[in-house]
């Protein structure tokens, strides 16, 4: 329980931060909360996606993001030959709760980079998708999977990461 509270907070904390309700200006980032207005507090806050509205060398509509899982938009990310990251997380793993915001750090550091235009990224509840686990071998949360242009997985490794690490895997796969 005390680690859901940390969890909260810092969700909560890392929101914060982020630059709601501001128009984008020539070559300026605006990132907002994108979770679906259908969820719960509690579950807005574990349930955080940053996109970042990009104007400049960025083709519109084609940026990094990270998503909850979707099996549509997971199929559809693969058909479009794109790199795509999956994050086998669980909320009871103290390492998946702590890697979160560093992801959505990575991600929201690499929206502005064109190297990344075509890289997408899933957080797979581990406990609500034993099948995509079982598909990719995955046994226990916190298990990082990095897809290739060529649907092949390029990289899996279970443990500590941290935001540089996630980015430099993500630069050699695209």
């Amino acid at each position: 329980m005390k680690l859901l509270a940390i969890f909260i907070v810092a969700a909560l904390l890392f929101a914060g931060c982020l630059n709601f309700g501001q128009p984008a200006q020539q070559g300026k980032t605006n990132e907002v909360n994108d979770a679906p207005a259908n969820i719960t507090a509690a579950q807005n806050n574990s349930a955080k996606t940053v996109r970042t509205q990009y104007v400049g060398p960025m083709p519109e509509g084609v940026k990094p993001v990270y998503l909850d899982f979707n099996p549509d938009e997971f199929s559809k990310s693969l058909a479009e030959k794109k790199v795509v990251f999956l994050e086998f997380f669980s909320p009871e793993s103290t390492a998946s709760v702590s890697f979160e915001p560093q992801i959505y750090g990575a991600f929201s550091q690499i929206a502005n980079d064109n190297r990344y235009a075509n890289v997408i990224g899933f957080r797979v509840v581990l406990e609500e998708r034993p099948e995509l686990a079982q598909q990719y071998g995955v046994g226990q949360p916190n298990t990082h999977i990095i897809i290739g242009r060529d649907g092949s997985v390029v990289l899996k490794e279970t443990g500590e990461w941290d935001k540089q690490r996630l980015i430099d895997s993500i630069g050699q796969a695209s």
